[in-house]
């Protein structure tokens, strides 16, 4: 029996990546904020944060990610209560695709899968205690 491969769309391309963050905030931690020309999002793996995004402040819960635009100012910081692990992630996309994500505060994950209240799902695997990411050598 022979494979039949299957075409896939092109609809996101990752140019660049210019970081990749697995972090255990201290539960007073606070970040006073930047803002860059490329992307970054922010999902929390465990406990809770308070995002920043432009002049809305959001609540954060675990296993929710937000998706900060270019250009737009962010910060983060913890509650007080307990040390959240957060993932952060920066890169550069040019796709048309990405305008979905502008504008839009936070979007749950779960075992089952990914959605915005009241809009579509995208499954996805849960989320391991810590990331490892496999960087090739120079």
């Amino acid at each position: 029996m022979g494979y039949q491969a299957l075409e896939l769309d092109k609809v996101l391309r990752i140019d660049r990546i210019y970081s990749v963050h697995y972090f255990e905030y201290g539960p007073d931690y606070a970040f006073t904020g930047e803002s860059h020309d490329f992307w970054e999002f922010v999902y929390a793996d465990k406990g809770e944060v308070y995002v920043t995004a432009g002049v809305e402040e959001k609540l954060l819960k675990k296993g929710q990610m937000i998706f900060h635009e270019p250009g737009e100012y962010h910060n983060i910081r913890a509650t007080g209560k307990d040390a959240p692990n957060i993932v952060i992630v920066s890169f550069d996309c040019d796709s048309p695709a990405m305008d979905f994500f502008r504008g839009r505060c936070s979007w749950q994950a779960t075992a089952t899968g990914c959605s915005w209240p009241g809009s579509w799902k995208w499954p996805v695997r849960p989320s391991p205690p810590r990331w490892t990411i496999p960087w090739p050598s120079i």
